[in-house]
């Protein structure tokens, strides 16, 4: 069974908050500008930990958004394995394929968020305002957050 709560029982340092609402799983940026990895479901709970190790993701002290802001009309859809972030140890160095709960911002509703809309790993901005995406580290003993500001006209 693929499962997104399968890292929330093994969830590391940060945690889902209330007022976000898990969008797609990913894997953090391979490198420096370029961009993650991402999809509505893609861990199981059987591989979770193996996937965590490989990444060394416990080494992870914070994450990195290249993605500095994104601008959107009504209508216009963001592809979330279009963001840009990447996974830091203590020394800086990045630490590749990471995985990462990508959510969205429940309040304002700028973002048609129901699941059957979702499932391709893109959000539709359905009303003008403010809002923020937020990617966290899944692993447990990782810990790590970036948050980016969207803005829909």
């Amino acid at each position: 069974m693929i499962v997104s709560c399968a890292c929330g029982a093994a969830a590391g340092n940060q945690q889902p908050r209330d007022d976000y609402t898990h969008v797609a799983e990913g894997l953090s940026s391979p490198r420096a500008g370029a961009a993650v990895d991402a999809a509505f479901r893609m861990f199981s709970l059987p591989d979770f930990d193996m996937v965590c190790d490989h990444a060394r993701a416990a080494d992870v002290v914070r994450l990195r958004s290249d993605t500095p802001r994104i601008r959107l009309r009504v209508g216009e859809r963001l592809a979330l394995r279009t963001l840009k972030i990447v996974a830091l140890d203590a020394g800086g160095r990045i630490l590749s394929a990471v995985p990462l709960a990508l959510e969205a911002e429940t309040a304002p509703d700028v973002f048609d968020l129901r699941s059957d809309h979702i499932a391709e790993a893109e959000l539709t901005a359905v009303k003008a305002g403010q809002a923020k995406l937020r990617a966290r580290t899944m692993c447990p003993r990782s810990s790590g957050e970036a948050v980016i500001p969207v803005q829909v006209q």
